[in-house]
């Protein structure tokens, strides 16, 4: 079991399936274990590479806990389009970006747009 930390808050992530990275067979958002719902209701979260994978299991949880979030993408517009309509629809708040954050340019381009955004944005 791996821990990632949110907002000082801990996630738990179950280890990835050998041979499949960046999929968390048999567990859904629901089963992750988190300790924090009360304190992101109403902030925004930026995922970085939230479009697939555990990335994109944090994202769905974050919105499903009541946060704003934005996540960045690289290539996968149909997958980010697809997590932002699921979002919205379920009443909750989801902005994609598409930037490339290894290029500096292109990360202050995803701070600009970032900002442009209506929610109180929050990253560590």
């Amino acid at each position: 079991m791996s821990q990632i930390c949110l907002s000082r808050t801990w996630l738990a992530i179950p280890a990835q399936a050998a041979g499949n990275p960046g999929t968390m067979p048999g567990v859904g958002v629901a089963d992750l274990e988190y300790s924090g719902y009360d304190r992101i209701a109403g902030q925004g979260r930026l995922v970085t590479g939230g479009s697939r994978g555990i990335g994109r299991a944090i994202v769905e949880r974050l919105a499903a806990d009541g946060a704003a979030v934005a996540f960045s993408y690289l290539n996968s517009a149909d997958a980010a389009n697809e997590i932002v309509a699921a979002i919205t629809a379920g009443g909750g708040t989801a902005h994609a970006i598409q930037a490339d954050l290894g290029d500096t340019a292109a990360a202050a381009g995803c701070s600009r747009r970032l900002r442009s955004c209506s929610a109180r944005w929050t990253s560590w």
